[in-house]
């Protein structure tokens, strides 16, 4: 799919997330890599996707682009255990946020998790540590 100054901040990045992006785009744009990649439990990576990878529709969220380019670094990685749920996240020592995407639109996987707000079409806003 939240961080005194931390929270409204992440509040505005959301609010123009939601006014400014697509579910449908986002959708979309992320099913192919629930195709080519799946969860590994003995992956040595960092993420599960590679940054050269996500789509340039969540790039270019504003969840994203409120830093300068070069210090833009999302990472992709599976939710949980499972094939079915994707996060694209930014972040540091300060917390994290960021986007889910569930492979089904009519998924309501993350409804009972603390950190996801559900936004629409098996989309959640992230926030957390």
């Amino acid at each position: 799919m939240i961080v005194v100054s931390c929270d409204s901040r992440q509040e505005k990045l959301i609010n123009a997330t939601k006014q400014s992006a697509d579910a449908d785009d986002i959708r979309k744009a992320v099913a192919p890599l629930f195709i080519k990649y799946h969860y590994d439990p003995n992956s040595q990576a960092d993420t599960d996707v590679p940054m050269k990878d996500i789509p340039e529709v969540i790039k270019s969220l504003p969840l994203f682009t409120f830093l300068p380019k070069k210090d833009i670094f999302i990472d992709a990685s599976w939710v949980d255990t499972n094939n079915n749920v994707l996060m694209f996240a930014s972040g540091g020592g300060f917390g994290h946020w960021g986007i889910a995407v569930c492979k089904d639109e009519n998924d309501r996987e993350l409804d009972s998790a603390h950190s996801y707000t559900y936004w629409k079409k098996g989309i959640y806003f992230y926030n957390g540590p």
